[in-house]
């Protein structure tokens, strides 16, 4: 069952798909946070989001590209605030 103690919370989680970085995600969005999972296109970002649901959303992005994180992680911000990444 999903708490709501992180309601209000919206995370970036790199490297959300697996690992570490997925358990992370299951948790943050179990306990009532909306995630976006930032990793590889290669990754099973896309699956993880399936999994999960409406409160998380996958953004295929390698950070070690310094220009394309940040560009990626501000414009999915930008979308968030407008409503169109997480539709709850």
């Amino acid at each position: 069952m999903a708490s709501s103690r992180l309601q209000q919370v919206i995370g970036v989680v790199t490297g959300g798909a697996s690992g570490l970085g997925r358990a992370s995600v299951k948790r943050l969005v179990r306990n009532g946070a909306r995630v976006v999972i930032a990793d590889l296109s290669s990754s099973d970002g896309e699956v993880v989001e399936k999994d999960l649901g409406e409160n998380c959303a996958f953004v295929p992005t390698d950070v070690s590209v310094e220009m394309e994180y940040g560009y990626r992680a501000l414009r999915t911000f930008l979308l968030n605030n407008h409503k169109m990444i997480f539709t709850k």
